[in-house]
């Protein structure tokens, strides 16, 4: 399946969506530009990414990692970072929803604890999604 990466636009949908699925309005975005640049980032390096082509795990990784970093949002930024779960849906990936969300949050959440780093994520999207 080719490799179709979040626009901008994807993510402040997923964002609304995340908001809207905990009974919050969003408040909207806090920084456009980091938010622009976390998209930006994430497809550079997917097109310079050398042979063969990321794996969507790795993208899902990436997105949620930035997108959690660069709180670009007012809130919700870590709901929004599950935004990389939409991401592996759209390819054909699949895991109990709400045990994905829950567990992605709490990754989250080491993440900016530097606990962890992108690589646990990777192997927790290996690990939790089958096709």
């Amino acid at each position: 399946m080719e490799l179709r990466l979040l626009s901008y636009d994807d993510v402040i949908r997923f964002h609304e969506d995340a908001m809207a699925s905990s009974d919050q309005v969003s408040s909207g975005v806090r920084d456009e530009y980091s938010l622009r640049s976390v998209v930006g980032s994430v497809e550079q390096w997917a097109v310079s990414y050398q042979e063969p082509a990321p794996a969507h795990f790795e993208c899902a990784a990436r997105y949620a990692a930035r997108l959690a970093e660069a709180q670009a949002f007012v809130d919700g930024n870590k709901r929004t970072a599950a935004a990389a779960i939409a991401f592996l849906a759209e390819h054909g990936y699949y895991a109990d929803e709400a045990q994905a969300e829950l567990l992605l949050c709490s990754m989250l959440w080491l993440l900016g604890a530097n606990i962890i780093d992108e690589s646990h994520l990777l192997k927790t999207f290996e690990l939790l999604f089958d096709r």
